[in-house]
């Protein structure tokens, strides 16, 4: 039986990512993105799924950093004249798209405190504004941790999705549907050990830097050639390096998978020419057009 790794507990979108697009396969519940990845990497499960990013609340830094900082998917590299390859220990293998409801737990007499993820915060903001403008805003490890929290709090609602109810039916569901708007999809990652195969609808995740100040317009130069050829571009983001304040690092998923010809030229033409001084393929796999969990 594969085992599969998700931000947990039970109850929690990750979980329901997981659940769906594995049945039967054991869930194991980890404390955050970074031990999902972490687990990938020490071969304790087969796959794990992080959340990538949401239509209201944007990137999830705490699954994105931590990819950015471990050797995740196909280093691309120079030695003696030559692009050359190598894999790390994790890749990302596949994307899953879920429609989020949020709802509000809890019925205290008095509301000091809200507790939820940081992104589900973010998607309920004018909610959350509305209705406990003066209550503490409570960051918790996951929605379904925040409503654990209700188990000590008497002061406190929390943010969670709808079938969290299952696991903590002691907790009451107030209200559903209270992200600010009905249009709010989160995008999974899912991560494993073994690169995907082309299938000719694929998507690749490219992590990158560029020279400091030797080569000016050094992005710029990677984005143009690859509009040059007609390859589309589906995200474009930075990050900080935590090394220096202006470093950063490049996050872009294009059309078309690594080794297919034209992409694969392309990137080893960017490597060849200096214009990155790393590159990583996160990975390459098959793109949603979709909601699909």
């Amino acid at each position: 039986m594969p085992k599969i790794a998700y931000l947990g507990p039970e109850g929690t979108f990750g979980w329901r990512v997981a659940a769906s697009n594995n049945p039967g396969a054991e869930l194991i519940p980890c404390g955050s993105h970074a031990q999902v990845i972490q687990a990938v990497a020490a071969r304790e499960v087969s796959k794990g799924y992080v959340a990538r990013e949401n239509s209201l609340g944007g990137t999830v830094i705490d699954t994105v950093d931590p990819l950015g900082r471990n050797a995740v998917g196909i280093e691309m590299r120079l030695e003696g004249g030559k692009v050359v390859s190598s894999q790390g220990r994790v890749v990302v293998c596949g994307e899953a798209v879920l429609p989020i409801v949020q709802c509000l737990y809890g019925t205290p007499q008095k509301v000091a405190r809200v507790y939820s993820h940081p992104q589900a915060i973010t998607q309920c903001g004018e909610f959350i504004k509305r209705r406990f403008p003066g209550a503490k805003l409570v960051p918790a490890t996951s929605t379904v941790a925040g409503v654990e929290e209700l188990r000590q709090d008497t002061e406190a609602v929390a943010i969670a999705p709808p079938w969290a109810v299952d696991f903590y039916p002691d907790i009451p569901l107030v209200e559903t549907g209270i992200q600010d708007s009905p249009v709010n999809d989160t995008r999974f990652l899912a991560i494993g050990t073994n690169e995907c195969a082309p299938t000719g609808q694929d998507k690749t995740s490219l992590c990158f830097t560029v020279p400091d100040d030797e080569r000016p317009g050094s992005f710029d130069r990677v984005s143009m050639i690859l509009a040059l050829v007609g390859i589309n571009k589906y995200l474009i983001e930075s990050r900080p390096t935590k090394t220096a304040l202006g470093r950063y690092i490049f996050l872009m998923d294009v059309d078309g998978h690594r080794l297919d010809p034209v992409l694969s030229r392309v990137l080893e033409l960017i490597v060849l020419t200096g214009l990155t001084t790393s590159l990583r393929v996160w990975g390459s796999y098959p793109r949603q057009n979709g909601r699909n969990a």
